[in-house]
């Protein structure tokens, strides 16, 4: 009897002693060289990557956002994840949306394959080429926001319950939006404003007011 207690006693002493996996906080400034990020993180504020500088989130790591948690991109974004092992751009538990991503600039490098991003408020390309490659859009307001010159690539990405849309292009962005799945995105699945000039093939377009809502030109 007695022994069968201390067998217990070991297990419960071991089980609530070990370590739980770290959550590394990152504080909002700017990041001006190149870094990376790996593991479990927790941003609560903006985050800047400098021009000329690259951050890189390896396979399998998992962002979560604070309310004010946001990304700007001046320089690159490389976000590459394997199968089984995602990247995951988040809101935090018990925030409903987190700012979002912003990637601008002429110099900007912009690259996410396998990767989610869900419960956002915004997310913004101006005036760069990037691409976003059988990747996740969830739960934002729009999906994405394509503006000014740029020829991006999007494809093969599933977007989904958008308060709005799921993308818009507008003021001369040309994109190449291709074999994507848009389900439940508000208002209209695909939008182009004036001026702008996506190339738009074989996506699939469900459970939206429009499919496709072409302004001008």
């Amino acid at each position: 009897m007695k022994k069968a207690a201390l067998i217990i006693f070991i297990f419960i002493s071991t089980f609530f002693s070990s370590p739980s996996l770290a959550v590394t906080n990152i504080p909002a400034g700017k990041i001006s060289d190149d870094s990376s990020w790996e593991g479990e993180l927790h941003v609560e504020g903006l985050v800047t990557v400098e021009e000329g500088a690259s951050l890189k989130i390896a396979p399998g790591s998992k962002v979560l956002f604070g309310t004010d948690g946001k990304l700007e991109i001046l320089g690159g974004l490389i976000a590459k994840g394997e199968d089984g092992a995602p990247i995951s751009f988040l809101a935090s538990r018990g925030v409903s949306r987190w700012k979002g991503i912003k990637v601008s600039g002429e110099k900007a490098l912009l690259k996410l394959e396998r990767v989610s991003v869900s419960d956002y408020e915004d997310f913004i390309l101006t005036g760069l080429n990037g691409e976003i490659i059988d990747s996740t859009l969830k739960g934002g307001v729009t999906g994405l926001r394509f503006m000014m010159k740029g020829v991006s690539v999007f494809s093969g990405n599933i977007i989904e319950d958008m308060e709005k849309s799921g993308i818009e292009a507008t003021l001369g962005a040309s994109p190449l939006v291709q074999g994507n799945i848009f389900k439940d995105c508000g208002e209209v699945g695909i939008y182009k404003g004036q001026n702008a000039f996506p190339l738009i093939q074989g996506n699939l377009i469900e459970g939206t007011k429009r499919g496709i809502f072409l302004v001008g030109d």
